[in-house]
């Protein structure tokens, strides 16, 4: 499923990893996350997986996104 326009190995793992690991850091362990807009489900994903002890919420309009975000959450146990 192509859900990012970012196309160079370095962005992507900045924008999509790098990003949320340092974000990590300045949230609590547990408490609400609210993602609107989910899209590919960065940076909430990487979030909860480092954040187990947050409630996650994902907010998605487009059907195929939310297909998506469904099965990641689902692979990941985090849903």
């Amino acid at each position: 499923m192509n859900l990012t326009g970012l196309k160079d190995e370095g962005a992507i793992l900045r924008r999509h990893f790098l990003e949320p690991i340092a974000a990590a850091d300045l949230i609590d362990q547990d408490g609400d996350l609210l993602d609107l807009g989910s899209g590919n489900g960065f940076p909430a994903v990487p979030l909860a997986v480092l954040r187990p002890g947050l409630r996650l919420t994902l907010v998605e309009a487009s059907e195929k996104k939310s297909a998506f975000l469904w099965t990641v959450l689902r692979e990941l146990g985090l849903k």
